[in-house]
C-alpha cells in the first residue's frame, strides 16, 4: 500500500517472480484478525541491530495471535521468553535475507510443526492474551500497586 506498492511491483518484474507474488489489497486494521485466519503464519520483523529493537514486540505479533497463526518472530528478549513459553512459532536471530531464508527452508522441512503451532496460538490467545483477561491484568495490578 502506499509509496512502496509501484516499487515493488517494479522490483518483482525485474527480478522476474511476478508469477509467484501476489499484492493483496490493503486490509483495514480491525479486520486484520479476522482475514488473517485465511493464512498460516503471521510474521514480526525486526532487526536485533539496535538495543532497542532486542526488546521489540510488533505491532502485528497480537493481531496475528488473536488469528490463530502460526509465528515467525524476532529473536528479542520478551518475544523469544514468550515462544518458548508457549512454542506458537519459530524465532530468527536477525531480519537478514539469510537468516529469513533458514526460517522457510526450516517450515517447509517442519510443516507437521504448524498446526502444532497455530493450536498453541488460539491457546495463548485464549488463556492470555485476549483483551479480557488483559483487562483483568491491567485491574489487578492497579490494585496492587494501590495497596502497596
Amino acid at each position: 500500500e502506499g509509496d512502496l506498492l509501484p516499487r515493488l511491483k517494479q522490483m518483482s518484474i525485474a527480478l522476474d517472480v511476478m508469477d509467484r507474488v501476489e499484492f493483496l489489497e490493503p486490509v483495514p486494521t480491525q479486520m486484520l484478525s479476522q482475514v488473517a485466519t485465511q493464512y498460516d503464519f503471521g510474521i514480526t520483523m525486526g532487526r536485533m541491530n539496535v538495543l532497542n529493537h532486542q526488546y521489540a514486540v510488533g505491532f502485528k505479533t497480537f493481531e496475528n495471535l488473536s488469528a490463530g497463526l502460526a509465528l515467525i518472530l524476532p529473536e528479542s528478549y520478551p518475544l523469544k521468553k514468550f515462544n518458548q513459553e508457549y512454542n506458537v512459532g519459530i524465532t530468527y536471530s536477525d531480519a537478514t535475507v539469510e537468516e529469513l531464508e533458514r526460517i522457510f527452508e526450516y517450515i517447509l522441512h517442519h510443516k507437521e510443526e504448524i498446526k502444532v503451532w497455530k493450536e498453541n496460538a488460539r491457546l495463548a490467545y485464549h488463556r492470555e492474551y485476549n483483551p479480557k483477561r488483559q483487562q483483568e491484568k491491567l485491574i489487578e495490578k492497579i490494585k496492587e500497586l494501590l495497596n502497596a
